[in-house]
């Protein structure tokens, strides 16, 4: 009867959490010991812009919250449907003996505020499982016997189905680093992701160091901070698979290019025993490396002269207020080239000299933005030019030569002829 009443009452808590499809619960231990640590965890179907613990007498906060997400994917008739889980875990100590109410905790979704259900917990005098000497990482897993929330348990009752202890093994946790080309020439980009794969249940990340790129130039794309987990078979083996780092790489030169190799130090937790108040896990630390990676750099052809290992797709403008100026009047040329590639290869543009027009070092404005599709956007440089004599003055046009990967060529843009008119001051 107390099992029935139990669902009752976790169907109308559902009913009430999940309106709109919404969905924010959280769950915790139903019974721990004085000065012993739990873990709240909180679990929402929307990322929260913020999200805040609710009253937590009784407890004192020693740690949190860490976030994690993971994402499912149904197809169903051909339709695909995708399920997104968030999830808030925060680490409480028991302060003092007596049955305690977890506020609901608050989490504002797209500036509506929500509150999850209460959780009740029992604190008393000895730490749970006081049979077992535990270590200092120790964690109780009470989930599994909902009965205790609800009332105590019946001498009566049978222990739960007993586990395997479970012994980590070496693929258990993987880090790999991918790059989407492995062959390539000098100066073309290659995106270079860093991914983190689990077939156990890992708590945290204690230590990430990403590989050494010194053989390139590096630009770091964004990552959601968050972890979002997908489902990947390697070898057979079925992983959660995150994307710890993505860059975007472009070799400085030619001949067998490594990307160094990278190391990880995660808390994976683990089960170890079965007791009359549920299972057991422990805290173990396991440590992963991903080898280094090595990219087949190609010489770009020699056959042009005026080449300077610029690679991509790029166009090239010029911009003059006006072509008509006096004597010692400032007059403005701005010289812009956009497109994708490897822009840290274009040097300034360089004019003809004429020694009747004084010309200052160019001021340089930068509008660029790395994607996995490439480093896209301009480079302008500014030059202020000041005639000292009248007259007709051609400083030549500014040309750009680039090798285009696609066609395999090279190609070259230039601006039309800069050409500016001096007039004297009597004129």
């Amino acid at each position: 009867m107390r099992r029935f009443l139990s669902v009752i009452v976790l169907l109308f808590m559902s009913l009430a959490l999940f309106a709109n499809d919404f969905i924010f619960t959280g769950k915790a231990p139903a019974k721990v010991g004085v000065g012993q640590q739990m873990q709240v965890q909180y679990t929402l179907n929307e990322r929260p812009s913020s999200i805040q613990l609710g009253n937590i007498s009784g407890f004192k906060l020693v740690g949190g919250p860490s976030e994690g997400s993971s994402t499912s994917m149904s197809i169903d008739n051909g339709v695909t449907t995708s399920s997104y889980s968030y999830t808030y875990t925060y680490t409480l100590e028991a302060v003092s003996e007596g049955s305690y109410t977890l506020g609901g905790a608050v989490a504002v979704v797209n500036g509506t505020k929500y509150t999850s259900n209460t959780i009740s917990v029992i604190v008393q005098k000895d730490a749970v499982q006081q049979q077992r000497e535990r270590s200092s990482n120790y964690y109780y897993d009470p989930f599994e016997d909902m009965e205790e929330f609800w009332g105590g348990q019946s001498s009566s009752q049978q222990l739960p189905q007993p586990q395997q202890k479970v012994e980590i093994a070496d693929d258990d946790v993987l880090l790999r680093i991918h790059s989407t080309k492995s062959n390539l020439v000098k100066g073309e980009a290659a995106l270079v992701t860093i991914k983190l794969y689990t077939a156990i249940d890992l708590t945290s990340i204690e230590d990430f160091t990403p590989p050494k790129f010194n053989d390139f130039y590096v630009e770091e794309l964004d990552v959601n901070t968050t972890l979002e987990w997908t489902t990947e078979t390697i070898n057979g083996k079925k992983y959660n698979a995150a994307v710890l780092k993505k860059y975007l790489v472009f070799p400085r030169r030619a001949g067998k290019v490594e990307i160094d190799e990278s190391n990880i130090s995660c808390n994976a937790r683990v089960f170890t025993e079965q007791s009359y108040w549920g299972n057991v896990y422990d805290s173990k630390s396991i440590a992963a490396k991903a080898p280094y990676v090595t990219l087949n750099v190609s010489e770009l052809p020699s056959e042009h002269e005026e080449f300077s290992d610029i690679v991509g797709k790029f166009n090239i403008s010029m911009n003059m207020p006006s072509d008509s100026v006096s004597v010692n009047e400032a007059v403005v040329c701005k010289i812009t080239i956009s497109g994708t590639g490897n822009f840290n290869n274009i040097e300034s543009p360089k004019m003809l000299d004429a020694k009747e027009i004084e010309s200052y070092d160019p001021v340089v404005n930068t509008n660029l933005k790395a994607s996995e599709s490439g480093l896209s956007g301009s480079k302008t440089w500014e030059y202020t030019l000041v005639p000292r004599y009248g007259g007709t003055y051609n400083l030549g046009s500014i040309s750009l030569v680039y090798y285009d990967v696609a066609t395999k060529r090279y190609n070259t843009v230039s601006t039309d002829s800069i050409i500016i008119n001096v007039r004297n001051i009597s004129e």
